[in-house]
């Protein structure tokens, strides 16, 4: 789910923050490869604005990131076998074991797995 155009660059600052603060974790599967895709957009952005001017930063402001009361959830990237899997699930079981093969699988939030079992239930 992408941002708004006019939060997109806050969110995702906090966004990378939180990244930041997980990226020694142990990750395995769809994540370790986003890990991998994050780290490589970081390095994209860094040179492709390498030496450009924005008026509205300040390269030494060391400023926090302001912190957000209450975040908004975030659906799970996951693999196509996975979004089959947790269909089925849906179909035969419900929603709560949907969601806790989503947070077993992810090791991602309740708020975030819901919100992904959310989504695969609105395209269904």
């Amino acid at each position: 789910m992408s941002n708004m155009s006019y939060c997109r660059f806050y969110n995702t600052a906090i966004d990378l923050a939180d990244c930041l603060n997980h990226l020694a974790d142990d990750l395995t599967g769809d994540e370790a490869e986003a890990r991998k895709r994050l780290i490589s957009l970081c390095n994209q952005i860094v040179e492709e604005t390498e030496g450009r001017d924005f008026d509205d930063v300040d390269e030494d402001d060391d400023a926090p990131v302001p912190a957000e009361p209450a975040q908004p959830a975030h659906p799970v990237v996951m693999s196509d076998s996975m979004y089959r899997t947790v269909e089925l699930i849906l179909k035969t079981d419900g929603l709560i074991p949907a969601v806790k093969a989503v947070r077993e699988e992810y090791g991602c939030s309740l708020k975030d797995a819901k919100a992904t079992v959310d989504a695969i239930r609105a395209q269904s």
